[in-house]
């Protein structure tokens, strides 16, 4: 989370939040109150306060995250190796499969963070894929605490539609194009140089990406029909609310 005086942008992992923060605090002419990487507002948040977010398509994002881990890098990584997963990652289209098979599994749950684990009881993570979670968690104040007695995916809309903070959303697949929109319109008050920083979101190189390991080869990753159904599944809220 990284909040303004009249502004708060909720950075969910991995879909150019570093980049986000730093456009702000070059180009805002408002004070940076606070930064908290990837943590959800409390309930004590302010209600007339604008919020964004950044999103991700999940099955891109969990390649981000598998790419990460071929580096030897990240938690996630470093569990499934102490666990004797370490086979996953081969840099490999099967590789791959197999461990995004291994990763939608809600007893697989706990290595991912963010108290996925936990949230409800444990019941999140039997209702929801990581990367739904991730932006819920993000996108609704007090998350957990709201999140508590959800016990079927109903619930768990209904506390989203009722809460619902981000009015504006930067896609990762048209991150440059929603990015200078958002600040022509809803932060154009708050940017002190506007086409300087239209000029810096057009055309500075990319911070904190991981070396993608479905471009190093011409073919793209296929991903198994049942698992991308399950990942479908999984990762319904997603598919709700940005049609992924």
């Amino acid at each position: 989370m990284h909040e303004f005086e009249s502004f708060v942008y909720l950075d969910t992992e991995k879909t150019g939040s570093t980049f986000i923060s730093q456009l702000l605090n070059d180009f805002s002419s408002e004070r940076s109150l606070v930064q908290k990487h990837h943590r959800p507002m409390g309930a004590d948040f302010d209600p007339k306060k604008f919020y964004f977010i950044s999103v991700r398509d999940p099955l891109d994002a969990y390649l981000s995250l598998y790419s990460f881990g071929c580096q030897r890098m990240g938690k996630v990584y470093a569990h499934f190796r102490r666990q004797g997963h370490g086979e996953f990652y081969d840099r490999t289209e099967e590789g791959f499969n197999e461990w995004l098979h291994f990763m939608l599994k809600p007893k697989n749950a706990g290595p991912l963070g963010d108290r996925y684990q936990d949230a409800a009881d444990g019941r999140i993570a039997e209702l929801l894929g990581f990367q739904s979670y991730r932006y819920l968690r993000l996108a609704i104040p007090d998350a957990e605490a709201k999140l508590a007695d959800c016990t079927t995916e109903e619930d768990i809309r209904t506390v989203f539609k009722a809460n619902k903070l981000p009015r504006f959303s930067v896609r990762h697949e048209s991150f440059v194009e929603d990015l200078c929109r958002l600040l022509s319109g809803p932060l154009a008050h708050a940017v002190k140089d506007l086409d300087a920083a239209l000029d810096f979101v057009r055309t500075a190189k990319p911070l904190n990406t991981s070396k993608r390991v479905d471009k190093e080869s011409d073919d793209k990753f296929r991903i198994k029909t049942r698992l991308r159904a399950r990942l479908e599944e999984r990762e319904w809220l997603m598919a709700e609310v940005f049609g992924y």
